[in-house]
């Protein structure tokens, strides 16, 4: 497993907020939310080990990431944390990997706390979101983020930027590809059948769609839906712990039903099983599939 450099969480944070005694800014104010953006990314970049680091904590292809407590569960034969399509994998996992996992998990998950505790992330949560309800009185939902919440809530600014670039290159794509189909030039006739008259149509739409730009923004929409999808996966596969963890899922959720396409696979699943535990559900829920 690869090396780390020493990380400094307070490099990333402004109005000098790693330092314990510093004045915080005013509940509500464009500062706060500077300064709490800040501080996501703070967490987020603690988060980010080498690139073979963090594709060995994939506890399989797609999956979610190892974790300390789910390496100690796995340790001590104890598969109820993991997803359905994690638990093979798991399962098959030696020992001494296992405990390899455990330490690596361990040490990314002290760098979060650490980025936490330095850009004082919980505290600028407050101030931005107000307080939440905590669920020991039964009537509140706790404002407290533990570490998994932290890396969480991490990537709310990510995602933001995210979705508003694909709306931008959607939106570009559609006024290249409207434009161009107005011309009298756009070659709209489709001839029949695939001989040699539709060979040549498609050769000549071919060279249409890059000469019009309708290909390169095309190419472009497409890159801001992956780097949009991979952080959507990657948010569907945590759990969330407090109300902002489980307000950006269900804005993911909201965001693939209002354009009518699936929601990332376990998001669904997952939001039940964070509602439940937050409100002092049942655990060990076993979600029956959609019919």
């Amino acid at each position: 497993m690869g090396r780390h450099e020493s990380f400094d969480p307070t490099n990333a944070i402004p109005f000098s907020l790693g330092t314990m005694g510093a004045a915080l800014p005013a509940p509500g104010s464009p500062e706060a939310l500077e300064a709490f953006g800040a501080a996501c990314r703070a967490v987020d970049a603690a988060s980010r080990l080498s690139d073979a680091d963090m594709e060995a904590l994939h506890i399989a292809p797609g999956a979610s990431l190892w974790t300390s407590d789910k390496a100690t569960d796995a340790l001590s034969g104890n598969f109820s944390r993991f997803m359905p399509n994690e638990i093979e994998a798991a399962r098959a996992t030696p020992r001494a990997r296992l405990e390899e996992l455990q330490i690596l998990s361990l040490r990314r998950e002290l760098r979060m706390a650490e980025a936490a505790h330095s850009s004082r992330i919980r505290e600028l949560h407050a101030l931005v979101y107000g307080d939440e309800p905590d669920p020991d009185d039964g009537s509140e939902v706790s404002t407290s983020l533990p570490a998994h919440d932290a890396e969480l809530i991490a990537l709310v600014e990510p995602w933001e930027a995210a979705r508003r670039l694909y709306e931008q290159r959607s939106e570009e794509q559609e006024e290249i590809e409207r434009a161009a189909t107005a011309s009298a030039s756009y070659p709209s006739e489709r001839p029949e059948g695939l001989g040699a008259d539709f060979k040549e149509w498609r050769n000549r739409a071919e060279e249409y769609r890059k000469q019009t730009g309708i290909d390169d923004a095309e190419a472009e929409s497409n890159d801001a839906l992956d780097d949009l999808v991979e952080i959507e996966d990657r948010v569907a596969a945590m759990p969330a712990r407090t109300l902002a963890g489980l307000r950006l899922k269900a804005r993911i959720a909201e965001r693939n039903s209002s354009i009518d396409v699936d929601w990332p696979q376990g998001l669904g699943d997952g939001m039940v099983r964070d509602l439940l535990a937050i409100t002092g559900g049942p655990s060990g829920l076993r979600i029956p599939p959609e019919a």
